[in-house]
C-alpha cells in the first residue's frame, strides 16, 4: 500500500513533536528510516520556502556610539544594541 504525502506529514509532524531520533521513530513505527529521511528532507524545504516567502525584510539602523564619552559607570554597557523583531 502507497502512502500518501498527507500521512508522511503527519509522521513528520509527529515525530518533531516526539523529540526522538529518526532511527528511534523509525523504529517505533514501522518506517523504512531511509525512505523517512527523503520525505523529512522535502518537508524541511517546503517549510522553509513557506518561511521565506511569508517573511519580509526589515532595515535597521545603527547609530555610532562614541566611547570616549563613556563614563566609568558606562564600562559595563555594550556600544552596539540589537533588537530583533518590533523595536
Amino acid at each position: 500500500m502507497k502512502k500518501t504525502k498527507d500521512w508522511w506529514r503527519t509522521h513528520y509532524d509527529n515525530w518533531i513533536l516526539s523529540k526522538l531520533s529518526i532511527g528511534e521513530y523509525s523504529n517505533n513505527n514501522g518506517i523504512k528510516k531511509s525512505t523517512f529521511y527523503g520525505w523529512i528532507k522535502k518537508f524541511r524545504k517546503e517549510d522553509s520556502k513557506e518561511k521565506t516567502k511569508d517573511s519580509k525584510v526589515q532595515w535597521a539602523t545603527l547609530n555610532r556610539y562614541e566611547t570616549e564619552n563613556i563614563n566609568e559607570d558606562d564600562t559595563k554597557v555594550s556600544p552596539l544594541k540589537i533588537v530583533i523583531g518590533k523595536a
